[in-house]
């Protein structure tokens, strides 16, 4: 699990008027890009809001920059001060998968002719695929065990190398020596 601030302390304000959408979009520079993590949870700190209007925030998620890719991750959020928790799970329907790449926007609910104002910062929580996760391998559930410790049996199958076992199909022809290595010592 890693740690993040995903949107440190802002204040952003809007007009809205009748002909134009009052939508703020964080900048490109600030998504997060998400790499091989699929999971998270975001805390979503208001500490200041002013609006006659109610306001939401939307976690978008996409494979890449392109802005036609990018759809929600969940219902939105509406803002209120305080701490909201968003999971993003996943193993629960998402409205779109945690992708490559994170990012938030800022709306009012509907055109709006009124101004607002609001203060927030977001943490978030991201879990990689793995561990403690379920495996089925031909037709077999195994649970992933620690499989980054010399020795350790991953998911209680036998190890890659047997010298008991006589060869199969994926093995004939294999030659093993069974001269000592001279890094070990006796």
């Amino acid at each position: 699990m890693r740690g993040l601030v995903f949107q440190d302390w802002v204040t952003l304000q809007g007009q809205g008027n009748a002909s134009t959408d009052s939508t703020i979009i964080q900048s490109e520079p600030a998504w997060l890009d998400l790499g091989d993590f699929r999971d998270g949870i975001a805390w979503l700190d208001v500490r200041h809001w002013s609006a006659d209007i109610a306001l939401q925030l939307t976690y978008q998620s996409a494979p890449s920059k392109d802005e036609a890719l990018f759809g929600p991750v969940g219902p939105s959020v509406q803002l209120v001060v305080g701490l909201t928790v968003t999971q993003m799970l996943s193993n629960v329907t998402l409205m779109t998968p945690l992708s490559r790449y994170l990012r938030w926007v800022l709306s009012p609910a509907g055109h709006t002719v009124a101004s607002w104002q609001a203060t927030f910062r977001i943490l978030i929580a991201l879990n990689r695929p793995g561990s403690g996760r379920r495996m089925v391998l031909l037709g077999h559930d195994f649970t992933q065990g620690d499989v980054t410790s010399p020795g350790a049996p991953f998911n209680g199958l036998p190890p890659p190398y047997d010298p008991t076992r006589t060869p199969g199909p994926m093995t004939k022809g294999l030659q093993v020596s069974q001269k000592q290595s001279p890094w070990i010592q006796k």
